[in-house]
């Protein structure tokens, strides 16, 4: 069954009410039509199944026929601290991850971070797939997405999270299952993902000091998007 994100202001009571770029969605590229089901999720962790009443000038209207309880994608709550890079490899990352469950992003200039700025423009894109990818996956909450100013605004993430990993390419590092132990106690991770290149040596000692715990990803130097997905792989 087809699924879709709402806002919360779009439900009143038992009735959802979709308009704009979701409703032409159905409308023009679906062609659903009145009695359809479908699933509307509004971003927070609510899952409705839902049946279209009535079509309107573009709006469609809906009758909430059931309210589902969310299943939790994964016991630990888990934000990617993502280095800024081309936006293409951005993309595939946080749809990927979307996929797999990850609950919030993060992303920040890094000292080799190319480009190191992001347009109003590009943040509305990367949202627009964080939307598509639950709509594929099938998830009930949707990720947050925050773009920060300089790489002190992530240090600072370690204390609010139960555990910091940051995967980097010097040796005698530890490796992720060796936190097994820690990793199953912990209720929230975050975990840095550097640009290619990898974090210069300021940016390791920093992220050292202020709580972060550097992992080794194996012998193989791998890419950004693999690197992402490894790191989850391995904790879920």
């Amino acid at each position: 069954m087809r699924q879709f994100v709402v806002k919360p202001d779009d439900i009143k009571k038992d009735v959802l009410v979709i308009r704009a770029t979701e409703a032409r969605h159905m409308l023009r590229t679906l062609r659903m039509k009145k009695g359809d089901p479908f699933f509307a999720v509004n971003g927070k962790g609510t899952k409705y199944r839902c049946e279209i009443k009535e079509i309107s000038k573009g709006i469609v209207v809906a009758n909430i026929c059931d309210v589902l309880s969310e299943k939790a994608s994964s016991k630990i709550l888990i934000t990617l601290a993502l280095a800024l890079t081309k936006s293409s490899t951005i993309e595939v990352i946080l749809r990927r991850l979307t996929e797999i469950g990850v609950d919030r992003f993060i992303l920040f200039p890094a000292a080799r971070s190319m480009p190191k700025s992001v347009s109003a423009q590009k943040i509305l894109r990367w949202k627009t797939i964080l939307k598509e990818a639950v709509k594929q996956s099938k998830r009930s909450s949707l990720p947050e997405l925050q773009v920060v100013g300089t790489f002190q605004d992530i240090v600072c993430q370690a204390e609010r999270h139960d555990m910091a990993l940051i995967p980097a390419l010097e040796e005698h590092q530890c490796r992720i299952k060796d936190l097994h132990d820690q990793l199953r106690m912990a209720k929230s991770l975050i975990y840095m993902i550097g640009p290619e290149g990898d974090f210069d040596f300021e940016e390791l000692e920093c992220a050292r000091t202020n709580g972060w715990v550097p992992v080794t990803l194996g012998a193989n130097i791998l890419r950004m998007d693999t690197a992402a997905l490894y790191v989850v792989a391995n904790i879920l």
